[in-house]
C-alpha cells in the first residue's frame, strides 16, 4: 500500500528562525519536521523538499520575510523586490516594509 502524502494540497511549508539555526515546520503541525544548524540552510532544504507547495520564511519576529511561491521564479520575484524598492516612490512611511505583506494581501484579494 502507498503512503500518502501528509502534506494536503494548500498546505505551505514554513521556516521558522530559532537560536542556532532555523527549523521546517508543516502548516498546521505543532512540531518541526527538522532542525538546520543556519537559517539558510534551513531554507535550501524547505525548497528541496517543498514538491509544489509554497514556502514562507519568516523574521525572528515571525513577520514574514520572504514569501517564494510553488509556481513562481524566485528570481523574477526577488528582483522586482528589488527594483521597487530602489524606486523610493512616495507613500506611507512602512511601505517598503511591508512590500511582501501588501504584494501578498493584493494576489489572495
Amino acid at each position: 500500500m502507498a503512503k500518502k502524502s501528509t502534506i494536503g494540497k494548500n498546505t505551505r511549508i514554513h521556516v521558522i528562525s530559532r537560536k542556532g539555526g532555523g527549523t521546517v515546520k508543516k502548516e498546521g503541525s505543532s512540531r518541526a519536521s527538522k532542525i538546520y544548524s543556519t537559517k539558510n540552510a534551513a531554507v535550501k532544504g524547505a525548497r528541496k523538499t517543498s514538491k509544489g507547495h509554497d514556502v514562507v520564511v519568516h523574521k525572528k519576529d515571525g513577520s514574514i520575510e520572504k514569501w517564494c511561491r510553488a509556481e513562481t521564479d524566485e528570481l523574477h520575484a526577488t528582483s522586482f523586490l528589488k527594483t521597487a524598492r530602489k524606486l523610493d516612490l512616495e507613500g506611507p512611511v512602512d511601505w517598503s516594509a511591508r512590500l511582501e505583506e501588501y504584494l501578498i494581501y493584493l494576489h489572495r484579494g
